[in-house]
């Protein structure tokens, strides 16, 4: 089973049409598609870096069990995104890293009334359409990047 999935100076010529479920690390710059696999549910998914990707959408579902060990989640300079949803209201819970640095496009960052109460990096520095976060504890927070 793959746990770590790390791509670099790759293209594709078509969209992902499939990612393992066992990843525990999915990292990924330049990401080719406008959204994550349909079927693509990683239980035990903890580091995310999908960083330039070219997702327009990101939604965080879960049909067989929660993202409990989502640690990092990293969408920087992902212009193209406009939104993060997390349908399940769990999978950001335990988040501690969130970058989402210069998503210029990102207007509605969703998170179904949970708090990211273990968060310590925040980064939303340049995401200048941002409009909607979700609301987050600051005494947990160490490191915040604003602008």
């Amino acid at each position: 089973m793959l746990y770590f999935l790390k791509i670099r100076n790759c293209r594709f010529s078509n969209d992902c049409q499939h990612l393992p479920n066992g990843l525990r690390v999915l990292d990924w710059p330049r990401y080719p598609s406008q959204n994550l696999p349909y079927d693509f549910l990683p239980c035990e998914l903890s580091i995310c870096r999908l960083r330039e990707s070219s997702l327009t959408t990101i939604e965080f579902h879960s049909l067989f069990g929660k993202f409990e060990h989502m640690r990092e989640l990293n969408l920087d300079y992902s212009q193209s995104l406009t939104q993060i949803v997390d349908k399940s209201g769990s999978v950001l819970l335990n988040l501690e890293i969130l970058s989402i640095r210069d998503c210029w496009n990102l207007i509605t960052f969703h998170d179904s009334e949970r708090f990211l109460n273990k968060l310590k990096i925040l980064n939303v520095i340049g995401c200048i359409k941002l409009t909607s976060f979700p609301p987050i504890n600051l005494t947990s927070l160490p490191k915040l990047e604003l602008s």
